[in-house]
């Protein structure tokens, strides 16, 4: 199925619908997966934001990657013109947003706010202040790239390496603290200096194969699993 099918199903599933408080988690995250195909939608973004007005208010998403604030309003509701807020005052969703903004410590400040309400995205740059760049949900399949300003792919990456290195670490414990209770002195300097060892050639074997090193996918998982006496194989190896 190609991008643009997945984001034309992402429209039709979303079209004529869209509630703000119930919708808009599920509305962002599946934008997010099915549209900008991010798989770890939700560790990239954040819901019901507090931010301190006069009173405890609620960014309804934010993006800390790329500093965007969305300001989601309900299916129909007109994205320029102004709701009547809490304390009286009357403001467009985008001035909404941007007064939430202006609370947020400097460093998080908003490079972008969106103005959403299901049917309409309104996007604006705080860098240009130019008129918002409008995206209807109808027309998304054609301009889904004008949206991948929401994503940092390179943080996005790098956060995706350094939990798979976390769960790698946490593999290699298990491997050597069970290795370690097959020594007959595991305590031993000679058996830990031997351990350490063998942890590092089994992980640059464990790498070469899922790299390709080895020529053929699967070799070194297979030689382990078709060896009686692994003990004997690895040191044969």
């Amino acid at each position: 199925m190609t991008a643009q099918n997945t984001v034309a199903k992402f429209a039709a599933r979303w079209t004529e619908r869209g509630y703000e408080r119930g919708d808009t988690q599920k509305f962002w995250l599946e934008l997010l997966r099915d549209v900008l195909n991010i798989d770890d939608a939700g560790g990239c973004i954040d819901f019901e934001v507090p931010v301190q007005l006069k009173h405890k208010s609620f960014i309804d998403a934010f993006i800390p990657d790329t500093k965007v604030l969305i300001e989601q309003k309900s299916l129909g509701r007109d994205l320029n013109q102004p709701i009547v807020q809490s304390d009286g005052s009357k403001l467009k969703p985008y001035e909404q947003a941007k007064r939430y903004g202006n609370e947020l410590p400097y460093s998080l400040r908003p490079r972008w706010i969106v103005a959403c309400n299901f049917r309409e995205f309104l996007i604006y740059d705080m860098e240009k202040l130019d008129a918002p760049v409008q995206i209807l949900l109808q027309d998304l399949p054609e301009k889904f790239h004008l949206l991948e300003f929401l994503v940092d792919r390179d943080k996005i990456k790098l956060r995706e390496e350094e939990n798979l290195s976390v769960a790698a670490g946490k593999v290699v414990d298990n491997l050597y603290e069970t290795l370690k209770k097959n020594y007959l002195h595991p305590d031993s300097a000679d058996t830990l200096q031997s351990l350490n060892k063998l942890c590092v050639r089994l992980v640059f074997c464990l790498y070469a194969e899922s790299a390709g090193i080895f020529g053929k996918r699967g070799i070194f998982t297979s030689y382990l699993e078709n060896e009686n006496d692994i003990r004997r194989g690895l040191i044969d190896l």
